[in-house]
């Protein structure tokens, strides 16, 4: 929390009067700045080696391989096929998407920030050093990755990321069911078979929590996902729900005793896709709900009456249509969003605090989880942990030159995405260039998807998207 003198002390200034020398925004006595320069990483990089399904290539015709890929080189994309008594030879040229069948990882860990490029690229790491002309960027999947300043839109500061709660699915026996055919498991992933059926689990979840899953869907979209839900076996019961309906959500409160009421208004998800990930974040004490959609913010409110339930329990509702839900992860929430997506870009830069206090002026350097930020009366010197978002002011903006060879490389778990023009695939390993970071080479295992042609306005982007079912 803030220094209430800190704060008491700038409005004085603002009102006409003087303070010299630089203010130390300070950390409670018993917090350590997790920021540390540590490299994240996999939870368990042993077991990344392991394939829970094939790969899938798709051609902008619509043909469809399932296989593994073996490379990309300069004569094409080498691809074994189990029925084919030789690697088969494909020209890059026509490609639409690939997605890899290895098993996703867990990106967030401690201390790791989102950083949001002027051509919407999203990277993830530790910030270990951010100057006047770049930010380095220390990752398990690209090593040290410098980013110029210039391409720099927004920094969503990383500084304390709890243990999960929950991670999962796993198997379909730690769920309870109201029909016994209505989910199923299937490469960790919860499978609607029927209409009308829930699954639910005691998830323990906590007085400030952040709920994230993928959904995946076709046909048409039905959904209802109760959270400290009191009941496990349907939808009912005290608890709140956010509904999905094709292309609108909103929360409702659900009370045994007062029935069903809508919290704030429906919100429209425009051009919602058939695949996107959802973070439901809770603070019981306050009241609040946000509800972000691929990493934005599209729905906030409160409940002006007492929370309605003591129940700790997380339940999926389908009425209709083909649902998965993958990718689930309970944890803790430290209060901020999260999110830059929405943050208007303005001449100066600012600084969103975890309990939502705000401050313009120009961010002068990030360093071993300190922030350092001039304001028109004093330096701030501000521990990262205590920082939600950074927005970078649109003056001197400069996006990356497009080329015909670029890729959309897809962070596993919607944690973001990469451009880069693509050199080779080998071994694992991807190698690349872009003007945001020069010459890199990644690791495949990071990414859940690659999109070819990405220029390409003839493609059929809803391809792209669709889930195998």
């Amino acid at each position: 929390m803030l220094n209430k003198r800190i704060l008491a002390s700038t409005c004085a200034l603002l009102l006409g009067g003087s303070l010299f020398g630089q203010i130390a925004i300070k950390e409670e006595a018993t917090k350590k700045v997790e920021n540390a320069i540590k490299v994240d990483g996999p939870a368990d990089a042993g077991a990344l080696q392991k394939r829970n399904k094939s790969d899938d290539i798709k051609f902008i015709s619509g043909d469809y391989f399932k296989g593994n890929l073996i490379s990309i080189g300069a004569k094409g994309l080498t691809w074994k096929h189990p029925e084919a008594s030789a690697d088969i030879l494909f020209k890059t040229k026509n490609l639409d998407v690939i997605n890899f069948g290895h098993i996703p990882v867990s990106n967030r860990r401690n201390g790791v920030s989102d950083i949001t490029l002027t051509n919407e690229d999203r990277l993830f790491g530790v910030i270990t050093e951010m100057n006047d002309e770049s930010l380095i960027l220390d990752t398990w999947y690209g090593g040290t990755i410098k980013l110029e300043r210039a391409m720099i839109k927004a920094i969503s500061a990383g500084g304390s990321i709890n243990k999960a709660i929950y991670e999962g699915p796993t198997n379909i026996s730690e769920w309870t069911l109201n029909n016994s055919r209505g989910w199923e498991v299937k490469d960790n992933a919860l499978v609607s078979k029927r209409s009308y059926s829930s699954v639910g689990k005691d998830i323990k979840i906590p007085e400030k929590s952040n709920i994230e899953f993928d959904v995946a869907w076709n046909s048409r979209l039905r959904m209802t996902v109760s959270f400290y839900a009191s009941r496990l076996r349907n939808s009912s019961g005290n608890s709140y729900q956010l509904e999905f309906n094709d292309s609108y959500c909103y929360v409702n409160r659900y009370s045994d005793n007062e029935g069903q009421d809508r919290l704030g208004s429906s919100f429209r998800l425009k051009d919602l896709k058939t695949k996107f990930r959802v973070s439901i974040r809770t603070d019981k004490e306050k009241k609040q709900i946000l509800v972000l959609i691929d990493g934005k913010v599209v729905y906030s409110t409160s409940d002006s009456d007492e929370f309605v339930s003591n129940g700790t329990g997380l339940v999926f509702y389908t009425q209709q249509g083909n649902v998965k839900v993958s990718n689930i992860t309970v944890t803790e929430w430290s209060g901020g969003t999260g999110s830059v997506v929405n943050a208007k870009a303005k001449s100066k830069d600012s600084i969103v605090f975890v309990n939502k206090d705000t401050v313009t002026g120009t961010l002068k350097s990030i360093k071993k989880g300190k922030v350092i930020f001039e304001t028109p009366f004093a330096p701030l010197t501000i521990p990262i942990d205590r920082i939600s978002s950074i927005v970078l002011g649109e003056e001197g903006y400069e996006k990356p030159r497009r080329n015909a060879q670029d890729v959309e490389l897809f962070f596993a778990g919607g944690a973001g995405r990469l451009t880069l023009k693509l050199k080779d695939i080998e071994k694992a390993k991807i190698s690349g260039s872009s003007e945001n970071y020069g010459d890199a080479k990644f690791n495949l295992l990071a990414f859940e998807k690659l999109i070819f042609n990405i220029y390409n306005e003839k493609k059929n982007k809803s391809d792209s998207d669709s889930e195998d079912w």
